[in-house]
């Protein structure tokens, strides 16, 4: 894949994903309005766009989460055990259908240890979500920082509010798992050795397709 011209800017402060309206494929909303589909699963059935799923999946991961995990921010361009994962699971009682949300769409690799299965795997209901950051709406370098061991915490000067969210939401989301702290405290000795002669957009700019933008600021 290639970033496109309809794509959001990558820079820093951002959420995890960045809902742009004119990146919604118009091909789902014609899904939506005209094939009424009851369920998600119905979308690898479409009789009028046999592609969509894949097309949905690849238009948010390029154009709205810049190539990475909606949640870990691990790079997944290159990877092949994407999915989509509704952020508010489908099936639980909410004031409207979740299924068919473009705002609720999130990319993430399917590993049950982490990220997006672990969280639907251990958030119970909706007051789970209600203590949950949001990477459709959620700033993670205002609320997060990191150890030198690659190891998130949340940030100092948080109110306690926020910083149970914070660890609420590493949890459910299992984002201090063994695998994602190491690739954290590979890159941040990686840019402690190779790149203090750089200024912080030089280390962006060479850093870029790296994945883990907010260790990247925090280093």
């Amino acid at each position: 894949f290639v970033y496109g011209s309809s794509c959001v800017d990558k820079h820093k402060n951002l959420p995890l994903r960045v809902v742009v309206t004119a990146n919604i494929v118009a091909d789902f909303l014609d899904f939506v309005q005209n094939e009424h589909p009851i369920n998600w699963n119905d979308i690898h059935h479409s009789q009028r766009h046999p592609n969509l799923y894949h097309d949905c999946r690849d238009t948010i991961l390029r154009c709205e989460q810049n190539g990475l995990g909606g949640y870990t921010e691990r790079p997944l361009m290159n990877a092949s055990d994407l999915h989509i994962d509704h952020y508010r699971k489908k099936g639980m009682n909410w004031p409207h259908d979740v299924s068919f949300d473009w705002n609720n769409l999130v990319v993430e690799s399917r590993n049950p240890e982490y990220g997006a299965c672990y969280k639907d795997n251990h958030t119970r209901d909706i007051a789970d979500y209600n203590n949950l950051l949001n990477p459709m709406v959620d700033y993670p370098e205002e609320m997060i920082t990191y150890l030198p061991n690659g190891e998130m915490v949340a940030r100092d000067g948080l109110n306690e509010t926020s910083i149970d969210k914070v660890i609420f939401t590493i949890g459910r989301f299992n984002l201090n798992h063994q695998l994602l702290k190491s690739e954290r405290e590979t890159l941040i000795g990686y840019i402690i050795k190779d790149y203090t002669a750089l200024s912080d957009d030089e280390i962006r700019s060479a850093l870029e397709y790296n994945g883990y933008p907010t260790v990247v600021e925090y280093a």
